[in-house]
């Protein structure tokens, strides 16, 4: 995707949360995703090819696979004063730039990577020392090999809800489980868009079968909050040839296949 694309793909994401029946299905949560669009911004590529970026708002970038993303500026990595409270736990520089550098540098290694990603410096991370929080602002990337020019794709309305729960909740790196809640909710509110967007005829694209999914699994009392939920959910949307992990993810009790 050409970076002068990105500028499009944003207003358009625009115009389908400002959409009355959209709206209508998702309520406040249009609002919060409008807030998010008026936010990203194009940065600016250093002469090292790092991106600039800029103290407020939201980078948005396109790379393809197998790119390298490379970020400056402190907001995105430990600040002095994360560094000093992270010394003061007995977590030394050299501990210190080695969590830095396994922080989300590199995307789209995932070979059946499909669309965007919220690439980000916040989140809490074990160390022999304790848990250590590093407070950072997401990073939207769209996959440049699958340029998102279509009028009824929603990619970037996905990935806005990735961004609210980026700032709203630091995700614990611990295993990959907690990721079926996030692509739940976030395929659940694209669902909702894309059927707003088609009014009452819906395609039976993979985020309305999600969230259909979703719905119903909610309607029996479970919230995907435990780890258990999570995989029984996975499960039953793999049954359905649609699971949310990456197919190269073996769930526990599944046999290997090669």
């Amino acid at each position: 995707m050409s970076e002068s694309l990105i500028p499009t793909n944003i207003e358009r994401t625009k115009r389908q949360l400002n959409n009355v029946e959209v709206q209508a299905r998702l309520g406040n949560v249009a609002s919060k995703l409008l807030l998010l669009a008026n936010n990203l911004y194009v940065p600016n590529m250093l002469e090292d090819g790092r991106i600039d970026v800029k103290d407020g708002g939201i980078p948005i970038v396109s790379l393809n696979a197998g790119e390298d993303l490379q970020l400056s500026g402190d907001a995105l990595g430990f600040s002095e004063e994360q560094r000093k409270a992270m010394w003061s736990k007995g977590i030394g520089l050299g501990e210190q730039d080695r969590m830095e550098n396994t922080l989300t540098d590199r995307v789209f290694t995932v070979p059946d990577f499909m669309h965007g990603a919220v690439v980000s410096r916040r989140g809490t991370y074990s160390t022999k020392a304790g848990e250590v929080t590093v407070s950072g602002r997401p990073v939207v990337v769209l996959n440049g090999s699958k340029p998102a020019i279509l009028a009824a794709n929603t990619t970037l309305a996905h990935e806005l809800v990735h961004v609210s729960q980026d700032q709203n909740k630091p995700f614990k790196r611990k295993s990959g489980y907690p990721m079926v809640q996030r692509e739940a909710e976030a395929y659940s509110i694209e669902g909702h868009v894309q059927a707003g967007l088609q009014k009452d005829k819906p395609r039976a694209t993979k985020a309305n079968r999600v969230m259909r999914a979703y719905e119903d699994f909610r309607k029996s009392g479970r919230t995907l909050k435990e780890e258990a939920e999570q995989l029984d959910f996975e499960r039953q949307l793999r049954k359905e040839g649609i699971g949310i992990l990456g197919k190269n993810v073996q769930l526990p009790g599944e046999a290997h296949s090669h």
